[in-house]
């Protein structure tokens, strides 16, 4: 059975759906539908020039044009391919990607050996009314050894819009070799070994009740410690996983957790009726077992992995020339 670590990602929405799901395995547009206003219509399936958009904030504009000229230096080597600002939805994206399998158009492969050794940036921002009220970038490193830590991250600044919030997440994967020649199609996101997942937000399940902790930071200074060394990614995690098992262990000891109770199906094609009762003493000695079972590993993994999943995180993106007090990425791993 792989292990899968979970975090929540975003403070307010939650802008990518976890377990892979979230993030597009094409290099097409989010959203396609409908012009957003304040792009012209016959702009849907010809380039945009980002400079002619009016952004909420002299703040985003930055963020982006910052976003867009990193990607576009981090992809100057030979070999990738480029799709620019077109608009799809409220979404108005450029995409860059490297590996066998991408056509002109960014396109990917469905072939299982083209999903492996590849990399894509996606830089883009919401267009509602006559604004762009965001600005983020998603990365997808997946590496062609499934020995190897694999990378999905997402990066969003965004002022109120009604489409998606702002906030970030990283998914940390090892791809599983043996399914890549089983499953059909073979999504190496999902088809995992390993898989450990970073956010402001993780959350464990006692049962029917939903238990959670959230960080307090703002979201910049968050991703950011996640990002500054090995050391603080592994710290930083570890002081929220110790919290959230210090919270699910107060939940289960007051008596809190509940479980769904199912009536018996009346074969009438309608869900039968559910009730929610406390646990029982039993059930709450089992389930403090295997939360304190689940933590420990989480634990294990993290005080194992943290350098190498740390270098796999900078290695999705040159992030320093974006925040330049995070400096380059060599000699940046301390000994513990």
């Amino acid at each position: 059975m792989p292990l899968t670590l979970r975090a929540l990602y975003s403070k307010r929405v939650i802008v990518l759906v976890l377990m892979g799901t979230g993030f597009s395995a094409s290099c097409s547009s989010s959203n396609p539908g409908s012009n957003p206003a304040g792009v012209p219509a016959s702009s849907a399936n010809t380039t945009i020039d980002i400079a002619t958009l009016d952004f909420d904030t002299p703040q985003l504009k930055d963020r982006l044009q910052v976003f867009d000229r990193t990607a576009r230096e981090a992809a100057g080597e030979k070999g990738w391919k480029h799709r620019e600002y077109t608009q799809g939805g409220n979404f108005v994206s450029a995409a860059w990607v490297l590996g066998d399998g991408y056509d002109d158009e960014c396109r990917p492969s469905r072939e299982p050996q083209h999903q492996v050794g590849t990399r894509k940036i996606e830089v883009d921002t919401i267009v509602v009314g006559d604004k762009a009220k965001s600005a983020a970038i998603t990365l997808e490193r997946v590496d062609a050894s499934p020995e190897e830590w694999s990378v999905l991250c997402h990066y969003r600044e965004a002022t109120e819009q009604g489409v998606t919030g702002a906030g970030w997440g990283a998914t940390l994967f090892k791809w599983d070799p043996q399914k890549q020649k089983s499953h059909v199609p073979f999504r190496p996101y999902e088809q995992t070994t390993v898989k450990f997942q970073l956010g402001p937000r993780y959350s464990y399940q006692v049962e029917n009740t939903p238990v959670e902790v959230v960080s307090e930071l703002p979201q910049e200074q968050d991703f950011l410690q996640y990002l500054a060394s090995a050391e603080s990614l592994r710290d930083t995690f570890l002081r929220a996983n110790d919290k959230l098992l210090q919270k699910v262990e107060e939940t289960i000891s007051s008596h809190k957790a509940e479980k769904r109770i199912f009536d018996e199906y009346k074969g009438d094609g309608r869900p039968p009726p559910t009730s929610v009762n406390p646990l029982t003493a039993t059930e709450e000695i089992a389930e403090l077992a295997k939360a304190r079972k689940h933590f420990a590993e989480l634990s294990r993994v993290v005080n194992e992995e943290y350098a190498a999943i740390h270098a796999a995180l900078r290695k999705s993106f040159p992030f320093e020339k974006c925040w330049p007090e995070l400096g380059a990425q060599e000699n940046r791993t301390r000994a513990p």
